[in-house]
C-alpha cells in the first residue's frame, strides 16, 4: 500500500494524470526511457515480495535494498548482497561509551561490553539503553543489573527468546515516557509505521475548522517518544516514523486493557473519518483530493486491529471509512 502511495506521488509530480495502478506501469515507463543513470531505494523492504511489482527492467541505472531479511537476495532480484554487520561486543560497547560521553576504566568498559553482548550489537537497543541511562540518570552498570532483573516481568507480557532482552529494554523506557508520549503510542500503534502524516494530530486547513483536535499535547508527546529513540522525523518535519518492533510491543502494553485500548482506537477512528474527504469516493471526479487521499490511504489498518465489541456507531464509522475506499 506504502509502495502504491509513493509511486501515485511520483506520478502527478511528473504531470502524469492517470491514476491507481496505472501510475506504477507510468513511472517504470518514464524510468525506461531515461538516458541518464539513475538509482532507486526501497528501504526498510523486510517483506521483499511486496516490491517485485516495483522492479525496474531498465539497465541504465541501479537500485538499492536495504532489508532485515537474510533471503532478500534469493528472490532473484537484487545481482549483489553487501551485508552490512551489525556491532560486535567491543564496537558496541565502544559505541555506548562514546554516546555516554563517559571515562572507559575498567568496570565501565565491562558493563558496557555485557549490555552489548544483551542486544547483539543491534544500534537500535543500544541507542535507546543509553537514551534511558541518560533520562533516568542511571549508571552503566546500575542498569545493566536492573534490566537483568526485569526479564521475569517482561516475559509476563508474552514475549520470549531472543526478543526478551529488547521488550525489557522497551519496558524500562516506556516507564520514563512522559503521559502524553504513552497516549500518542497508543493511537498510532493502530497505523502503518512509516510516514504517519503530523496533521492527523495537530490542526489542519479544513472546510470545517471549528472541527475538533484530537485532545493531546502532540508536540509535547513527540519529543518525549524522539528524546527516547522511539520514533524519528522525516527530513522536512511532516511525517514521524517509529520502529515496527517498538509499535508491535506498544500494542501489546495496550492490548491488556480493553478499556484503554477501545477508547484508542475509537479516537484514532473518529480522526481519520475527520480528516479524509469523504468526496473519495470519486476520486477521479475530484483531483483536489488526490494528496489527502494517498496520504492516509497506507494508515486504514482497522480491519485486522478493531475491537472485538464495537458500538453501533463506531462499528457504522468503521465500514463507512473502509468503503469509501473499497
Amino acid at each position: 500500500m506504502v509502495l502504491e502511495t509513493q509511486f501515485t506521488q511520483i506520478a502527478r509530480r511528473l504531470g502524469f494524470t492517470t491514476t491507481g495502478g496505472n501510475c506504477r506501469t507510468e513511472v517504470l515507463d518514464w524510468i525506461a526511457s531515461l538516458k541518464s543513470r539513475w538509482l532507486v531505494v526501497f528501504d526498510n523492504a523486510d517483506d521483499i515480495t511486496q516490491i517485485k511489482a516495483y522492479w525496474s527492467a531498465a539497465a541504465r541505472g541501479s537500485i538499492i535494498v536495504t532489508s532485515r531479511n537474510p533471503m532478500a537476495q534469493e528472490e532473484g532480484l537484487a545481482s549483489t548482497r553487501l551485508y552490512v554487520p551489525i556491532f560486535d561486543m567491543s564496537h558496541g560497547a565502544d559505541f555506548i561509551l562514546y554516546l555516554l560521553q563517559a571515562p572507559a576504566d575498567a568496570a565501565r568498559r565491562e558493563a558496557a561490553q555485557v549490555l552489548s553482548k544483551v542486544f547483539d550489537g543491534l544500534l537500535l537497543g543500544l541507542k535507546t539503553a543509553v537514551t534511558v541511562m541518560t533520562y533516568k540518570n542511571y549508571s552503566l552498570e546500575g542498569f545493566v543489573n536492573l534490566l537483568a532483573q526485569r526479564i521475569p516481568d517482561i516475559e509476563k507480557h508474552g514475549v520470549h527468546g531472543g526478543s526478551t532482552s529488547l521488550a525489557n529494554l522497551f519496558d524500562l523506557a516506556y516507564s520514563s515516557v512522559s503521559p502524553s508520549g504513552i497516549e500518542l503510542l497508543d493511537l498510532i500503534s493502530f497505523l502503518d509505521p512509516q510516514s504517519i502524516p503530523i496533521d492527523l494530530f495537530e490542526p489542519i486547513q479544513d472546510d470545517q475548522p471549528s472541527a475538533p483536535i484530537l485532545d493531546l499535547p502532540f508536540r509535547d508527546a513527540v519529543e518525549s517518544l524522539w528524546l527516547h529513540s522511539l520514533l524519528r522525523f522525516d527530513d522536512i518535519k511532516t511525517f514521524i516514523n517509529i520502529y515496527g518492533y517498538v509499535q508491535s510491543v506498544a500494542h501489546k502494553k495496550l492490548s491488556v486493557s480493553q478499556n484503554r485500548y477501545n477508547n484508542a482506537f475509537e479516537k484514532m477512528l473518529a480522526r481519520l473519518h475527520q480528516v479524509i474527504p469523504t468526496t473519495i469516493i470519486s476520486p477521479n471526479r475530484n483531483p483536489g483530493v488526490w494528496e489527502r487521499r494517498e496520504r492516509y490511504l497506507p494508515h486504514l489498518r482497522f480491519e485486522d486491529r478493531s475491537p472485538k465489541a464495537l458500538s453501533k456507531k463506531v462499528a457504522g464509522d468503521l465500514v463507512e471509512l473502509l468503503t469509501l475506499f473499497a
